[in-house]
């Protein structure tokens, strides 16, 4: 009989211990080397599902395996905690721990959702070629010491907003692959994200620190920046074509003149502040760039372009028909102020005036276009008119289009001593119409080269041929 007891009761044994240990393999002291601390018991924690808090004096995980969800709730680690090499499977939960001195995850992996929120790094915290390939939260956590996250991998959403970090912070080689954010973070001393990789956006909105290094980072999406007083060198930052810097607040910006097609402003900002941020940058980081100050008004006139001016945001309605002759009025200035540096925009308007021309032509002078176009400007107009107004009601109306389209294009690009022959074609009032869009073009011509600078046109003629 006493067989029997002791044997259930060993078996019994075995099986809790299997349970509790599921998680671990080579569990140390249990639970997971922790002991459970009465002193620290939270009432409010306990309708949640929180047990008594742990105490651990003793954390050696190293190569450990955890293959389901682990809770480090409101733990208090009084002694160094080594997770090198360490592998989650599922969820880790660590919300207010507490790490007395080094916390080591160098090599982790963790392939579930991460929270460490609320967390305080007395001493230095160390994630060099952890892998976190799920979204992984740090909001509010406490960096005393130094943390170094160099060649991390963010396969998920990073979270370290509102994240205090008083010791020297390290992001060299970090690979962000999605959101990245920093809002309202706080870096006491320097902050290095050099050769950082932003596949995704990232945002440093209200973010303060001391010195913040992008030297050699790689921008492929939008960076948000935004921080009064605050100045973000991006000097030898590389920004992709789609990347975008996104301005929410006066900030001192360092970076080549060609990079600032990259800038653009909230479209949640008030006009006046949107002004606000363009001249300061224009008198504190480009005061004596004439070509980087015309760029950023630019940028300005083509955020407000449909914005009323206004100390707040106000949201356009397309409906606001009394809104539009504005609106028109601010998109010609848009689309002219860009000759100088953008002489592409040209051939824009070009196109756009030929066409509008050529369809006045076939309105109103239909015969005589066909007439100039099929039979030549250098026969008697007289007899030339006798000799086709019959065939004229035989044209189509493409080819009437397209003859029309001919004789603007000529019109516009045509120099004023070799306009003879086609005025000598037409009578005066059709010579009105056709004088005027010669004179627009002339225009254009004078636009287009006294609103460039030195250069201009060949550099972009190079961007466009070569890139």
């Amino acid at each position: 009989m006493k067989l029997i007891y002791l044997s259930l009761t060993l078996g019994l044994f075995i099986l809790l211990t299997e349970l509790v240990f599921t998680q671990v393999k080579n569990p140390t002291i249990y639970p997971y080397g922790g002991v459970p601390d009465s002193s620290r018991y939270d009432p409010l924690g306990q309708m949640f599902g929180q047990g008594i808090p742990l105490s651990f004096y003793k954390a050696e995980f190293g190569g450990l395996t955890f293959n389901n969800r682990v809770d480090f709730i409101n733990c208090w680690f009084k002694c160094d905690a080594n997770f090198d090499s360490s592998f989650f499977k599922s969820v880790v939960n660590s919300w207010s721990t507490k790490f007395d001195t080094l916390a080591s995850f160098k090599k982790a992996q963790f392939d579930d959702a991460v929270w460490l929120i609320n967390t305080c790094f007395h001493g230095p915290a160390i994630f060099i070629d952890t892998h976190f390939n799920s979204e992984t939260i740090f909001s509010a956590a406490h960096f005393k010491s130094s943390a170094n996250f160099v060649r991390v991998n963010f396969k998920g959403h990073a979270d370290f907003g509102m994240v205090v970090f008083n010791g020297e912070t390290d992001f060299s080689d970090v690979k962000f692959d999605s959101l990245a954010n920093f809002q309202a973070a706080i870096f006491d001393t320097l902050a290095y994200f050099a050769k950082a990789h932003f596949k995704g956006p990232a945002n440093f909105y209200a973010a303060e620190f001391d010195t913040i290094v992008f030297s050699g980072a790689i921008v492929e999406d939008k960076l948000t920046v935004g921080s009064r007083r605050q100045k973000f060198d991006f000097g030898r930052t590389l920004f992709g074509s789609q990347a975008k810097l996104e301005l929410r607040e006066l900030v001192e910006i360092s970076m080549q003149p060609e990079k600032i097609k990259h800038i653009f402003l909230s479209d949640t900002l008030s006009y006046f502040l949107k002004k606000d941020i363009i001249e300061n940058l224009k008198q504190r980081n480009f005061k004596h760039d004439r070509k980087a100050q015309f760029e950023l008004d630019y940028i300005f006139a083509k955020s407000t372009m449909y914005q009323e001016q206004s100390d707040k945001y106000v949201k356009n309605k397309w409906y606001q028909i009394w809104k539009w002759p504005k609106w028109f009025v601010s998109f010609i200035y848009y689309y002219t102020m860009g000759f100088g540096y953008r002489p592409f925009y040209y051939f824009f308007w070009a196109f756009l005036i030929t066409s509008a021309y050529a369809w006045v032509f076939v309105v109103n002078m239909p015969e005589r276009i066909n007439q100039y176009v099929t039979s030549g400007s250098k026969r008697n107009k007289n007899s030339v008119r006798k000799k086709v107004s019959t065939e004229t009601s035989e044209v189509e109306l493409i080819e009437t289009i397209i003859n029309a389209m001919y004789l603007s294009i000529i019109l516009f690009f045509t120099p004023w001593w070799q306009m003879r022959e086609i005025l000598t074609f037409f009578d005066a009032r059709e010579k009105q119409i056709l004088v005027s869009e010669r004179l627009v073009g002339f225009l254009g011509y004078i636009a287009l080269f006294k609103f460039s600078e030195s250069d201009a046109i060949l550099l972009a003629l190079k961007s466009f041929f070569v890139g």
